[in-house]
């Protein structure tokens, strides 16, 4: 999972659960790669949410620690 801004990119290597049944899903993992203003970007993200699985859209809460030094 990538996710980027117009200074940076953060990647997360995830993986996590899919409940089928109510589109209920966690997931988490370590920040794999940085760029930009976050290269050397360290930590690790949960995404928590539930998915409408007729319409494929969902709504998560993403929490974690990103530890990056953005001093210049």
């Amino acid at each position: 999972m990538t996710f980027t801004t117009d200074q940076a990119t953060l990647t997360v290597t995830v993986a996590g659960t899919l409940n089928l049944s109510t589109g209920e899903f966690m997931t988490s993992g370590p920040v794999t790669a940085a760029t930009g203003k976050l290269a050397g970007a360290t930590g690790t993200l949960v995404l928590n949410g539930i998915e409408d699985l007729t319409s494929g859209k969902f709504i998560e809460d993403i929490s974690g620690l990103i530890c990056v030094d953005l001093a210049p």
